[in-house]
């Protein structure tokens, strides 16, 4: 009788852990982390459109194209408003993109002030010997940048 009941408590007890195992691979299963998406919402000025892309174009997508490269940016994009006001606050464009992680979020960040600052370094040295040369310097990228849009307006999600 004894042994009868050894062998029902030990299998009282695999029959317990075998379901604390599929109990456990269960709930593993469905904390699939999801990819974050950053919104950044801009008001650009009428007219202003191509200089926006521009920016676009010469900061941000480098930045973004390498990373997404490197697989910490799944995607990204600019929109465009066809009917203002839709977003609210005056929005006109947007550029998103999504990563895994709070640490793609600040890889993106980081990679593009860089980006700024190695077009602003770039640009000084270009200004500089333009006015040696008793010439105008061009305009900057962030100059160009704060002509075309409002930044007051600017909104990150």
């Amino acid at each position: 009788m004894r042994k009868q009941a050894g062998q029902k408590n030990w299998m009282r007890m695999l029959a317990a852990v075998l379901l604390a195992l599929v109990c456990a691979t269960g709930a593993v299963a469905q904390q699939a982390p999801q990819p974050l998406v950053v919104y950044s919402n801009y008001t650009i000025k009428p007219g202003e459109e191509a200089d926006f892309l521009e920016v676009v174009n010469k900061v941000g997508a480098p930045v973004r194209d390498k990373l997404m490269k490197e697989g910490v940016v799944l995607a990204w994009g600019v929109e465009v408003l066809l009917i203002r006001g839709a977003w609210g606050g005056g929005t006109t464009h947007s550029i998103w993109y999504a990563v895994p992680d709070w640490a793609g979020v600040e890889k993106v960040q980081m990679g593009i002030a860089a980006q700024i600052q190695k077009i602003g370094a770039d640009e000084a040295k270009a200004a500089e010997e333009a006015k040696k040369k008793n010439q105008r310097p061009a305009m900057g990228t962030m100059e160009r940048a704060n002509e075309a849009w409002d930044a007051s307006k600017t909104r990150d999600w």
